[in-house]
């Protein structure tokens, strides 16, 4: 699993170029359903979700986006809630 988390992020497969928050999103839901989430590293990944929050509101899907986005914003809502439930597990 280590190897499809890059830069904090989760990656779709090994050899993407980078991580997005529907990635992430995708699979930390994947699992957290399989109540598994501590093979990642959730400092990281909650780091990438936040780098990706813009100041006047909303997220970005990836680092090479310069605007917010509504589908993504609701990944990034969505990454930090599993992030600290997951969190609040250990």
């Amino acid at each position: 699993m280590a190897s499809l988390q890059r830069h904090g992020g989760l990656l779709a497969y090994a050899q993407a170029p980078e991580p997005d928050l529907l990635c992430t999103f995708t699979g930390l839901v994947a699992l957290a359903s399989a109540a598994d989430v501590t093979v990642l590293d959730l400092p990281a990944l909650a780091r990438f979700v936040g780098e990706l929050a813009l100041p006047e509101g909303g997220f970005r899907a990836s680092p090479a986006d310069r605007a917010a986005d509504v589908e993504y914003t609701y990944y990034g809502l969505g990454c930090l809630a599993l992030v600290r439930v997951a969190a609040k597990r250990r």
